[in-house]
């Protein structure tokens, strides 16, 4: 491996192309008889937690390239540095859990039939309100 990858390890890998749903599981759609909204639905679904799983790289970034040797080095006083980056391991584990479980709908089913009742497990808990919040509140200044 070379770049990021190599330097930081795995945690870091950048997921590959968004490939659409309907792209990957042609043969599937056909013996299914998938009508356009199923297959529109799967590939939206496939869409967000390719988004989810970004997402989740991009704070490990943070804290990989940015937050750790900030605090490493002392380029910076501790206390601005916590102040920038506030909460990251919180929101990693936190958005982590969610995606680990995303991960694990898709995995367990052929075509998802549903991902709404882990988005609304995952924003009614209060402690990701509260990371997301404590983290963007930070962000203003």
């Amino acid at each position: 491996s070379s770049g990021i990858n190599a330097e930081y390890g795995p945690d870091l890998e950048i997921p590959g192309e968004m490939v659409l749903w309907s792209q990957a599981n042609g043969a599937l759609i056909k013996s299914l008889g998938m009508g356009k909204k199923q297959i529109q639905r799967q590939d939206v679904i496939s869409e967000f937690i390719h988004t989810e799983q970004h997402y989740v790289r991009k704070l490990k970034v943070l804290t990989t390239v940015y937050y750790n040797p900030l605090m490493d080095h002392n380029l910076m006083e501790k206390v601005q540095i916590i102040w920038l980056f506030p909460n990251l391991d919180e929101l990693i584990k936190l958005h982590k859990e969610f995606l680990t479980e995303l991960v694990a709908r898709q995995k367990s089913q052929t075509r998802v039939m549903e991902i709404t009742d882990l988005i609304n497990r995952h924003l009614r808990r209060y402690e990701l309100k509260d990371a997301c919040a404590k983290f963007c509140n930070h962000q203003k200044s």
